[in-house]
């Protein structure tokens, strides 16, 4: 299991996951990590004690990074990218207690955007111009 180092959610942030379904020890997985330890092909396994949470098309987990690098590149925020659990489409963006810019998208969202390009830079575009925006600051 590949886990984001640490990740200090903020209060905001773990709200945003628990609106997503998450449970409160909600697992997070960094997609850069996922896709370094696990090859160049096939899919994507989302594992939590021993469990596997969900499995996702590593075309489809690749695409989405790429494209928050791509379409940060008007933004500069470098965000971590993750993933998180969760059976209805979503995704987020956040910022760590630390103000490290996170953007998460969930294994049904993938399958939704799926080989879409289009698609899913409007999903990115969305998560990104909040943080840029900052939309999690409001709440403090």
């Amino acid at each position: 299991m590949v886990r984001l180092r640490s990740l200090a959610i903020s209060n905001a942030l773990l709200v945003a996951l628990l609106a997503l379904g998450a449970q409160a020890n909600a697992q997070v997985w960094d997609a850069r990590k996922l896709l370094a330890v696990q090859g160049p092909s096939g899919t994507v396994s989302l594992r939590a004690e021993g469990k596997e949470l969900a499995q996702v098309d590593r075309a489809h987990v690749a695409r989405f990074v790429e494209v928050v690098d791509k379409v940060d590149g008007r933004y500069g925020l470098n965000p971590d990218v993750v993933l998180i659990p969760g059976k209805m489409p979503n995704a987020f963006a956040g910022r760590t207690k630390e103000g490290k810019a996170v953007v998460g998208v969930n294994p049904a969202m993938l399958e939704l955007t799926g080989s879409d390009r289009d698609m899913t830079a409007v999903v990115v575009g969305h998560e990104l111009a909040h943080l840029q925006l900052k939309h999690s600051d409001e709440g403090k």
